[in-house]
């Protein structure tokens, strides 16, 4: 559908049943911490259910004045209604489980909503219960048209919200933030809940709602259905100076939305820079499992945030809260606090989730736990692909590339950090010196090509390397597997030098042929044995300089009865100490 060019656009996100949703997330959370099985959400929707919301921090028990909120539709078959007492409900459906709600999660909800919404627009706003807005002016073209964009921003907010099946959204874009909230409201949509309304048609469209879609209180809407106004085309039609008295201080701006024009300027909501998710539970719990439930919900909402700002987490933390009067008993911090460096930035839920449950894995409980808090201290700007720009999450489309990064972290948080990297080469004289592990993340580790010294080793590598007699070390053929830390041998029947001295001419051959070697507890056979190269006094600016033989084995196995199987191996002599090692073998 058309618009003109440089007209405003906003699209409304109403949520209908938002408390319905969360008190429903918040009771399957408080059962799953508790270590009880959750009910299903289908299951639990099924049963007469209200939400109850409270300002303050929740009471031990609900008392029979408090007023529903809101109330799901079996409730409403048994008549149960939003405003009623808690008593009078609950003569009405006896059986009816209420769920106390802090309005604060409300906020929580819509904020994170709001920062999805940063996704398909440059200003975002909110309001309470059940709102949220996004300024789309000029950029349908990105998605390929309005209707394209308000599909993909409910597709994304079901995918961003945790539980099956995600919140049931509606979307409209419209003329002004007031029309666009109205007629998502109480206006007819399509069977998924979208609309896109011209300029041309938005007066017919908003004529047509009850006056319950205006922003008017609820004793002014009483005021005007006993006067026979029931459709917003009624009160467009009112004469202006009875419409003042009637429509209160808000009367210019009330007629001017019945008559098609929504000048309601969009108040923009700034997120906060650092993201924080939080799940608490009231009874301390023992054990991993009540943190790893937690965690899906607390993974699925951060994900989101980070999208809605084209953004991927660098480091992550996981602040454990512990039972205060346990910690407090066994000596303790209140919190545990673990950090996560992360391979690559990572904003997709599942890739973050996968991290997040291998390190979790890894830890131990000091105390029962009463919450969980995931902090994303350090975020950088995603590197998304092109095609991407106008998808809404492609959860599902990974480029196999893309997951090096998760199962770098997946190595790192189960075999430790110091154990998974890149193997670079480094200036050295010994063969088992001449790489090491660095991290495979620059911001971890300093690259020896970096170093102040690494110009001046490259630049006497060669000289170095020279010996009396025989091919350098690079000339050559090195092992194809070379050990971290040679093996030392024993079991050797023929004698080399004295301890100390170091002879100036080739010594006898100390791995003669037929002689026989014991490693751990295998016994080998010297088949052929061929010097291939000498250390002379190398690392001379260390307390222990080196002077090694370095031969060339193939060695047969004597541990197996019958059997002469025979392998090449690189071993060298330690003439200062006279120990002989295997440095590595040839496959």
């Amino acid at each position: 559908m058309a618009t003109a060019v440089g007209a405003r656009r906003v699209a409304a996100l109403v949520l209908p049943e938002l408390l319905v949703e969360l008190g429903a997330d918040w009771f399957r959370e408080e059962m799953g911490c508790r270590g009880m099985a959750p009910t299903p959400i289908r299951e639990l929707m099924r049963q007469p259910f209200a939400v109850v919301l409270e300002e303050d921090e929740r009471t031990a028990e609900l008392p029979a004045s408090a007023l529903l909120s809101a109330v799901n539709g079996e409730a409403e078959r048994f008549g149960v209604r939003p405003g009623q007492r808690l008593a009078e409900a609950r003569a009405l459906v006896s059986e009816l489980r209420v769920q106390a709600l802090p309005a604060r999660r409300v906020t929580r909800e819509l904020q994170r909503l709001a920062e999805v919404a940063l996704g398909f627009g440059a200003t975002v706003g909110y309001q309470a219960p059940d709102t949220v807005w996004v300024d789309t002016t000029g950029a349908a073209r990105l998605f390929g048209g309005e209707e394209l964009l308000a599909m993909s921003l409910a597709d994304r907010v079901r995918q961003a919200s945790p539980g099956s099946g995600g919140r049931a959204a509606r979307v409209v874009i419209a003329g002004g933030p007031r029309a666009a909230q109205a007629i998502a409201r109480w206006g007819r949509l399509s069977r998924e809940g979208l609309a896109v309304v011209s300029p041309e048609e938005q007066q017919a469209r908003l004529a047509a709602l009850p006056i319950a879609a205006l922003p008017l209180d609820r004793e002014r809407l009483g005021s005007l259905s006993r006067l026979g106004l029931h459709t917003v085309a009624a009160i467009a039609a009112l004469p202006p100076e009875l419409a003042q008295s009637r429509l209160g201080p808000s009367a210019r701006q009330i007629l001017e939305l019945c008559r098609g024009t929504d000048r309601e300027p969009l108040v923009a909501y700034q997120p906060e820079e650092r993201l924080v998710e939080q799940s608490s539970w009231e009874e301390a719990l023992d054990g991993l499992e009540p943190l790893k439930f937690a965690l899906r919900g607390l993974v699925a909402r951060l994900s989101s945030r980070l999208w809605g700002r084209c953004a991927a987490a660098q480091q992550l933390e996981l602040v454990i809260l512990y039972d205060r009067a346990v910690a407090r008993l066994r000596e303790l911090k209140p919190t545990a606090s673990h950090r996560f460096e992360l391979a690559a930035p990572l904003w997709r839920e599942a890739d973050l989730l996968r991290v997040l449950t291998a390190r979790l894995a890894t830890l131990r409980l000091a105390a029962p736990s009463i919450g969980l808090v995931l902090k994303a201290p350090s975020i950088t700007r995603a590197q998304l692909p092109q095609l991407e720009l106008g998808r809404s999450g492609a959860e599902g489309q990974v480029d196999p590339a893309e997951r090096l990064p998760v199962l770098i972290a997946e190595l790192e948080a189960d075999l430790g950090e110091e154990r998974v990297g890149v193997l670079e080469r480094v200036d050295g004289h010994r063969l088992e010196a001449q790489s090491r592990l660095v991290a495979v993340s620059p911001r971890r580790g300093r690259s020896a090509e970096s170093s102040p010294r690494a110009g001046r080793a490259r630049s006497r590598r060669e000289a170095s390397l020279l010996l009396p007699y025989g091919p350098p070390l690079s000339a050559f053929e090195l092992p194809t597997r070379l050990f971290q830390r040679p093996v030392e041998l024993g079991g050797v029947l023929r004698r080399i030098s004295p301890r100390g001295q170091v002879p100036a001419a080739p010594p006898r051959p100390p791995f003669e042929r037929g002689a026989t070697l014991s490693m751990g507890r295998r016994l080998y056979r010297v088949a052929e044995a061929r010097l291939e190269s000498r250390l002379e006094g190398v690392e001379w600016w260390s307390e222990a300089p080196v002077s090694r033989d370095y031969w060339r084995l193939t060695l047969e196995s004597l541990s197996e009865p019958g059997e002469r199987a025979s392998f090449e191996a690189l071993a060298f002599v330690d003439r200062q100490s006279g120990g002989r090692f295997l440095q590595g073998v040839y496959d």
